[in-house]
């Protein structure tokens, strides 16, 4: 286990997440944002930044906030990791299991707490329920135990002198692991409003809310423009559903009356022809 960065904040039961490095400020995307008028260099007050830095963000003009960068050291399950991976718009260097052993020969593993052992949910794949499975404790104990049997297992195979990357595959998902996780701020508000949703799985949710709580505190405008964009999106999808539903109707109602029309059409032209019949 590396050394606990300055100011890391403790998640699960042996993660954290630090902040260690900015580029940018909270009047970063303002600033930026003037470069388009050939007035960056303009002498604005905090409270003009933070109106152009609303104005950004409540219309979409997400650039500037592409300036601000962000470097977190994040210590997580394997598990955890996994899904911050899938965000392909931040840069990551993880610790390799192919050159040295996880945490220095003494692996650590999550362990879910007694309140974390759900069920699985009946209406969602990928997601608990809210009720607990039937013994909780002694799923802990099997839990444990796995985890056990499969440090044994890799120390074993690493003193009989098997590769690391061979031997590492043993180990579980709930593995911890430690790595730098870098983007910038406009994609970062994406994947916090993503995983601090509620059907976000609950580990990678915790890391999420304590990241959450580092931007606003260092980014305090950026992010409540982007709590207030989000707030409306809501609404903005009500709209777009009844905008939907009332096209839907309407093109209903012209498939309605285009077979009415032909309906008559046809009409008209056997009568024409019953009576050209009998003149």
């Amino acid at each position: 286990m590396s050394e606990r960065p300055p100011g890391a904040i403790r998640v699960l039961d042996h993660g954290y997440v630090a902040l260690t490095d900015v580029m940018g400020d909270d009047r970063t995307p303002a600033r930026t944002a003037r470069t388009s008028f050939a007035n960056a260099a303009a002498d604005r007050s905090e409270e003009q930044d933070a109106r152009l830095t609303r104005y950004l963000v409540l219309h979409r003009h997400t650039t500037p906030l592409e300036f601000i960068q962000l470097r977190f050291y994040i210590r997580a399950p394997m598990f955890v990791v996994q899904q911050l991976l899938r965000h392909r718009t931040a840069s990551v260097n993880q610790i390799s299991h192919r050159y040295v052993e996880p945490d220095g020969g003494e692996p650590q593993f999550y362990l879910p707490a007694h309140a974390r052992m759900n069920r699985q949910s009946t209406d969602n794949k990928q997601g608990s329920s809210e009720a607990l499975v039937n013994h909780p404790t002694r799923l802990q104990a099997d839990m444990l135990a796995s985890y056990q049997r499969a440090a044994t297992t890799y120390s074993q195979l690493v003193k009989q002198d098997l590769a690391k990357e061979l031997a590492r595959i043993v180990l579980p998902a709930a593995l911890y692991t430690e790595l730098y996780w870098q983007i910038d701020l406009h994609n970062l508000l994406h994947f916090l409003a993503l995983r601090t949703d509620q059907h976000a799985q609950w580990e990678i949710r915790e890391y999420a809310l304590q990241m959450a709580s580092l931007v606003a505190d260092r980014f305090p405008n950026c992010w409540a423009a982007d709590q207030e964009y989000r707030s409306q999106l809501p609404d903005a999808k009500r709209d777009i559903d009844a905008l939907q539903r009332g096209l839907a109707e309407a093109n209903t109602r012209i498939l309605e009356l285009e077979e009415q029309l032909r309906s008559e059409r046809e009409w008209a032209q056997n009568d024409a022809w019953e009576r050209s019949e009998y003149e």
